[in-house]
C-alpha cells in the first residue's frame, strides 16, 4: 500500500467520523430520497396556473414575509403591537370607565355590553396574533393559522351584529333585547365563519398559496365568498343609516351623531372589501392591496371606532365640583341684594338711600330718592328716613324682609 493510498484512507475515516458513513444508509433509504418531492416546476406560471399571485409582488410579500432571526411574520407583528397598546389602555382604564358608565342609568347597560365586547375583541385579535407568532416560530401550519384567523373573524362579527343592532334598536328593544341581539349575532357569525372555514380547509384559493414553501394563506373564505359576504354587510349597514330617515322611525331607530360616525366607515370598508374581492377574483392582483387594508383596518381599529364613538363620547365628561361652582361677580357691592332684617327703622337709615332688590330671577334696581318727613307727633319732624312707614306694617302687609319674592308688588317695593 502506498503513503498516497494510506492518505486517502485516513481522509475518508475522519470524514465518516465527522459526517457519518455512507454505507450506513440502506439501499431502500436511498431509493426513497427525492429532492424533487412536491415540486411543481410549473407552480408560478400563469399559463398553467391562472389564478396564480407571485411571491414577489408587495400585497402578497407584506402578508407571507417572514423577519430574519425571529421567524414570525411581519404581517403577525403589524396587527400584535397596535392590539397589545389599546387593549393595555382598556385594562387600566376598566375601573374608571366602567364606575361612570354604571352612573348613567338610562343607557347603562347597553354601553357595559358594548364596552364588554370591546375588551373581547381586543382579547382575542391579541391572542390570536401571538399564538400564530409563536406557531410560526416553531413549525409554520397553515391549518392552525386558518383557525385563529376564523375565530377571530366569529368574535368579530357576532360582536359587529350586536352592536350595530343594540346602537340603532336600543330605544324599543329594551334590556331584554340585548340579549336576544348578542344570540342573533352569535348565530349569524357562527354560520357564515363554519361556511368560511369549510372553504379554507377543504378548497383554498391557489392565489393565496406561497409558491416556495407550498403553504396556504388565510384567504377569507376565497375571494368569491369574501366579496359576497362584504356585499351583503354594505347594504345591511346602508339599510341601518337609511332606516332613521324614515318618518315612522324617527323616534323608535337611532339617527344620532355617534351613529352615522360608526356605520359610515363600516360600509366605507366593506365596500373596499367588495371591491378588492371582486378584482382577485377576475385574476388582478390589485385587489389584494384592498382586501389587506380592509383586513388591517377592521381587526386593528374597529374597537378603537367603537371606543370613540360611544364609550369615549359618554365618559369624558368631567363631573363638576359644587362646594366650588359659584364664584362671586367682580363688580358686586357687598351692601346690595341683601334683604335688612330689623325690628328698628334705624337699621334702613343705615342701608343708604340707593338699594337693590332682587326679586326671582330678574334683578329690578331702584333708586331711592324721594324723602319724607317724619310722622306728626314724632320727636324731630326734620328727620329724614328711608324705610317703610308703619302705616304699610298696620295694612296687613308684611315688610320686605319677611315677605316671599313671589308676592311683592312693585309699590310694595318702593321705599318711601
Amino acid at each position: 500500500m502506498s503513503i498516497t493510498d494510506i492518505g486517502s484512507e485516513m481522509i475518508n475515516n475522519l470524514e465518516d467520523a465527522f459526517f457519518g458513513s455512507d454505507s450506513n444508509m440502506t439501499e431502500s433509504t436511498q431509493t426513497t430520497i427525492d429532492p424533487f418531492k412536491g415540486f411543481n416546476p410549473f407552480a408560478d406560471d400563469e399559463f398553467f396556473q391562472p389564478r396564480v399571485i407571485h411571491d414577489s409582488e408587495t400585497c402578497k410579500w407584506i402578508i407571507q414575509h417572514k423577519i430574519a432571526h425571529l421567524n414570525i411574520r411581519l404581517w403577525d407583528l403589524l396587527f400584535f403591537i397596535p392590539n397589545t397598546i389599546f387593549f393595555s389602555f382598556l385594562l387600566f382604564g376598566y375601573s374608571k370607565v366602567k364606575q361612570r358608565l354604571q352612573g348613567m342609568a338610562a343607557t347603562a347597560s347597553g354601553l357595559m355590553v358594548m364596552y364588554y365586547l370591546i375588551i373581547v375583541m381586543m382579547c382575542t385579535s391579541t391572542t390570536r396574533s401571538l399564538i400564530n407568532m409563536l406557531l410560526t416560530m416553531e413549525m409554520e401550519n397553515s391549518t392552525s393559522e386558518k383557525v385563529g384567523w376564523v375565530f377571530a373573524k366569529f368574535v368579530y362579527l357576532a360582536a359587529e351584529i350586536s352592536i350595530l343592532v343594540i346602537t340603532s334598536c336600543l330605544g324599543w328593544i329594551g334590556k331584554r333585547g340585548i340579549g336576544n341581539s348578542l344570540m342573533l349575532g352569535s348565530i349569524v357569525s357562527l354560520i357564515v365563519c363554519s361556511i368560511q372555514l369549510y372553504l379554507e380547509i377543504n378548497a383554498p384559493y391557489y392565489g393565496y398559496k406561497i409558491i416556495h414553501s407550498g403553504v396556504d394563506l388565510y384567504g377569507h373564505g376565497g375571494p368569491v365568498y369574501q366579496y359576497v359576504i362584504s356585499g351583503i354587510f354594505s347594504l345591511l349597514y346602508l339599510i341601518a343609516m337609511c332606516l332613521p330617515l324614515l318618518p315612522g322611525n324617527r323616534h323608535r331607530m337611532s339617527g344620532s351623531t355617534a351613529f352615522y360616525s360608526y356605520c359610515v366607515p363600516q360600509f366605507l370598508l366593506n365596500m373596499i372589501a367588495f371591491l378588492g374581492a371582486l378584482l382577485v377574483s377576475a385574476n388582478k392582483h390589485g385587489g389584494l392591496c384592498l382586501t389587506d387594508f380592509t383586513s388591517y383596518f377592521y381587526y386593528n381599529f374597529t374597537p378603537i371606532l367603537i371606543y370613540i364613538c360611544y364609550i369615549k363620547q359618554n365618559t369624558s365628561f368631567k363631573t363638576p365640583n359644587f362646594l366650588f361652582a359659584y364664584t362671586a361677580q367682580i363688580d358686586d357691592n357687598p351692601d346690595e341684594g341683601l334683604f335688612i332684617h330689623s325690628d328698628s327703622l334705624q337699621s334702613f337709615d343705615q342701608a343708604g338711600s340707593n338699594s337693590i332688590i332682587k326679586q326671582g330671577s330678574n334683578f329690578a334696581s331702584t333708586t331711592l330718592s324721594d324723602t319724607t318727613k317724619a310722622p306728626v307727633g314724632l320727636p324731630g319732624s326734620n328727620h329724614t328716613t328711608t324705610g317703610l312707614s308703619a302705616g304699610n306694617l298696620g295694612n296687613g302687609s308684611l315688610s320686605v324682609g319677611l315677605q316671599s319674592p313671589e308676592y311683592v308688588s312693585d309699590q310694595d317695593l318702593l321705599i318711601q
